[in-house]
């Protein structure tokens, strides 16, 4: 829209120009002010030829600029006519005079038009130009002569190499001719880099009236612009398909791991009878050994030996079975029976089978069920699972002297929460992310006392997920650890 904006006011002014030159060497031919009345009503169409065209353009600052200069032109052209025509006959002395004036009133102002400015007869010879259009064509005066013909111009162009065109010879030569149908813009290449934009107009009397603007800046600014955006979408497009790869890669390495986990899960879970005989009769045998059921033993350190073995054996095994739990539920292999039990009952074993542990490590441990617990439906053996694995690492990491409490409250909103806290060494959130991970063991120096698989916390979490709850661990280094298990209220039984 600039663009069309940009060449409306500069055409408008040289066509009325034209008409108010050719106007007046009619009036010089004829002395007649009948030619200046014609000129008055070519003006006045031209006005409102410029009217219609400004006013069905969009509203912006341009378009007012134009439209108020176009006017100025006009006004200034009526007062020119009028003082004309009101003016007395001059003598025959007086005349020359005031035509040379008027001559070069309109010469000076043709010749101040900032473009390119140009003007052909209907017989396609040079009326008159401006020095701006020598410039861009390298022509000299002689070249610019009036009377000479534009196709000579043409061929001055091609022949001195003025112009870059890749086009037919005759068109270029011709595109100026009446015979040519004219475009409203034509782009010219010229040799020394610039780049015009032409807009030619046919007069009424059948000449040319040609307006030509320097656009070099224009044009690369936008070959620049246009650049730029290629490049960029260039980027982008490459940049796109390296996500793309990247996604499609990435999304190959998650279901290549989690094959290899479900693989390596059901392994582990269809290993548990061949992992579990041989360990049951080792610790069966040496149980019956330790007991000295068939005979005594004589030699004391067979009977360490034997207690090494029966022990290490039920160690053994309880670590097989972490393994083995921590595969199924990744698997998705354990389905929890549920039933309806006493939590106090689920507690009171639990704390019973962890207290001789607490004990030979000097350490407190007690325990406080809140008597308004109704019954809870869980897996009970899974439920005594958790409570062993939590009391377990309690004692485990808490030094001597230190304590060991199980607490148990409703919540008001119907859940069920289940604390216990010890007064052990506590951990940093690092090392709380370590234990929380599978196999992940912090090195703190009590836990070298009690080797295990780094498996307790995350099997412990696992199972309260299976049964839909929540686990939640505070800690503080020199402090303790408190770790709390949350049970929905759907795993409350309605009746007590």
């Amino acid at each position: 829209m600039f663009l069309e904006t940009s060449f409306v006011l500069p055409v408008t002014v040289a066509l009325q120009l034209a008409a108010a030159f050719f106007a007046y060497r009619l009036m010089r031919r004829t002395s007649s002010n009948i030619s200046w009345t014609l000129i008055t009503a070519s003006l006045l169409l031209m006005a409102a030829f410029s009217s219609i065209h400004f006013y069905y353009m969009p509203e912006s600052d341009a378009v007012k600029m134009a439209s108020n200069a176009e006017f100025m032109v006009l006004l200034i052209s009526a007062l020119m006519v009028i003082v004309t025509i009101q003016r007395p006959q001059p003598t025959p002395g007086q005349g020359d005079n005031h035509g040379e004036r008027i001559e070069n009133i309109l010469n000076d102002a043709i010749k101040n038009i900032s473009e390119g400015f140009v003007i052909f007869d209907s017989d396609g010879r040079l009326v008159i130009c401006n020095d701006r259009y020598k410039d861009f064509y390298k022509y000299s005066d002689e070249d610019c002569a009036p009377g000479v013909l534009s196709i000579d111009l043409g061929k001055l162009d091609l022949e001195r190499k003025t112009v870059i065109y890749d086009g037919k010879v005759e068109d270029y030569i011709l595109r100026r001719d009446d015979t040519y149908e004219l475009k409203d813009i034509l782009t010219i290449y010229l040799a020394d880099g610039r780049i015009l934009e032409t807009r030619d107009r046919k007069t009424a009397t059948g000449g040319v009236v040609s307006f030509q603007q320097d656009v070099t800046e224009r044009v690369q600014a936008r070959q620049a612009l246009q650049q730029a955006h290629d490049k960029l979408e260039s980027r982008v497009e490459e940049r796109t398909r390296e996500l793309s790869r990247e996604v499609l890669d990435r999304k190959r390495a998650e279901e290549n791991a989690k094959v290899a986990s479900h693989a390596k899960s059901d392994l582990l879970a269809n290993m548990s009878h061949e992992l579990r005989t041989p360990l049951n009769a080792i610790i069966g045998f040496s149980g019956t050994i330790k007991e000295e059921t068939f005979g005594t033993l004589d030699n004391e350190k067979y009977r360490e030996y034997i207690n090494d073995i029966h022990q290490s054996g039920e160690h053994l095994l309880e670590l097989i079975d972490d393994i083995l739990d921590v595969s199924a539920i990744e698997a998705d292999a354990i389905k929890l029976q549920d039933e309806t039990v006493s939590l106090s009952a689920i507690v009171d074993t639990s704390v019973r089978l962890i207290r001789p542990r607490a004990e030979d490590g000097h350490v407190t441990i007690s325990q406080s069920i809140d008597s308004e617990i109704p019954m809870i439906i869980v897996d009970q053996r899974r439920m005594k699972q958790i409570l062993l694995n939590l009391l377990s690492n309690a004692v485990k990491f808490t030094p001597e002297g230190g304590k060991v409490s199980l607490s148990a409250r409703l919540n008001e909103q119907g859940s069920l929460s289940i604390a216990i806290a010890d007064t052990g060494i506590g951990m940093d959130e690092d090392h709380l992310k370590i234990a929380l991970s599978t196999f992940g063991q912090v090195d703190s120096g009590l836990d070298r006392k009690h080797e295990g698989t780094g498996l307790g916390l995350p099997l412990t979490k696992g199972l309260v997920n299976l049964h839909g709850g929540k686990l939640d661990v505070e800690s503080e280094v020199g402090n303790g650890t408190q770790v709390t298990v949350t049970l929905p209220k759907e795993r409350i039984a309605q009746d007590k």
